[in-house]
């Protein structure tokens, strides 16, 4: 009994010295910078001086009367709401074309590269890239309209407010495809086969074959998917936006993060900045709650 008991201490503590340094990392790095952020939330501070005024909420009250704010919380919606539904359907067509449809393994393979090669690029090379084809004037897109008689539809896609944040939307939706495409593979490949055998034994075609097996098996994820689409949109879409429009023009395409970003680091207003993180990250987190909460029994059940 009494060796038991040191054994069972001797794990506890064994577990401890293992998790302690990440924990520890993980206050300092994710914890501590949250709580700081809070703190000078409620202060006048522009970043660069000692000189801090506490002046209690009026950053938030400023924040809610700022039509700038709830119009970058709109682009934001606007870019998950597309996201999540072009990301998911693309990637699933995708991942069960590549494991139904018989290329060959090697051909197979080099597909998966293709598509998947856009999430090895950072962000930086995709907002360039995009921003060529963009071009008003030696941009693919507008070139590829004038070549076949539609020259009337050419834009200045990025620099045009009508046009400006729909342009975007194929950007975000191409980095991200690739990796859901490996999820969705990976679980299509621990569905049976031999479920998929006894329906097409009955009758079953290709679609109701999807319908009824595959998307059911892909629940768990699924949710991951829609979850990860929605914490990535709301926090990394400040880095799409800074590479391509920085928000214009006249915020066409402010989003939260770049939103922060400029009251931060162009008009040296942190404190508001960090007012407008706050109310950020309580977005995020309801949304991810609610979504999870939504998500949290299967169809099938």
């Amino acid at each position: 009994m009494l060796g038991g008991v040191k054994k069972s201490r001797s794990t506890k503590l064994f577990i401890a010295v293992f998790v302690l340094p990440t924990f520890l990392i993980y206050c300092v790095f994710g914890i501590y910078p949250v709580i700081n952020s809070f703190i000078t939330s409620f202060y006048k501070w522009s970043g660069y001086s000692n000189v801090m005024t506490f002046v209690g909420t009026k950053n938030y009250e400023r924040l809610f009367s700022d039509g700038v704010f709830f119009k970058s919380i709109g682009h934001d919606l606007m870019l998950l709401f597309w996201k999540e539904i072009f990301i998911i359907a693309i990637a699933l067509f995708l991942a069960f074309c590549l494991t139904k449809i018989r290329l060959g393994r090697r051909l197979t393979g080099f597909y998966r590269f293709i598509f998947f090669f856009p999430n090895v690029l950072s962000i930086v090379i995709i907002g360039i890239l995009w921003s060529f084809i963009y071009h008003p004037s030696i941009g693919l897109l507008n070139g590829l309209l004038k070549s076949v008689g539609l020259e009337s539809l050419t834009r200045t896609w990025l620099g045009d407010q009508s046009t400006a944040l729909a342009a975007l939307i194929p950007i975000a939706c191409w980095a991200g495809i690739g990796l859901f495409m490996i999820v969705f593979i990976a679980g299509i490949n621990n569905i049976s086969e031999e479920i998929y055998e006894s329906a097409a034994l009955d009758g079953a075609g290709t679609f109701r074959q999807f319908w009824s097996i595959t998307l059911p098996g892909l629940w768990e994820q699924l949710k991951f998917s829609i979850v990860m689409i929605l914490f990535t949109t709301l926090s990394a879409n400040v880095n799409l936006i800074l590479v391509t429009t920085n928000g214009g023009p006249d915020n066409a395409t402010q989003v939260m993060g770049s939103y922060v970003y400029q009251q931060a680091f162009t008009n040296f207003k942190v404190g508001y900045a960090n007012a407008a993180a706050m109310v950020m990250l309580v977005i995020c987190v309801l949304l991810c709650t609610l979504t999870n909460k939504l998500l949290s029994k299967s169809p099938a059940d």
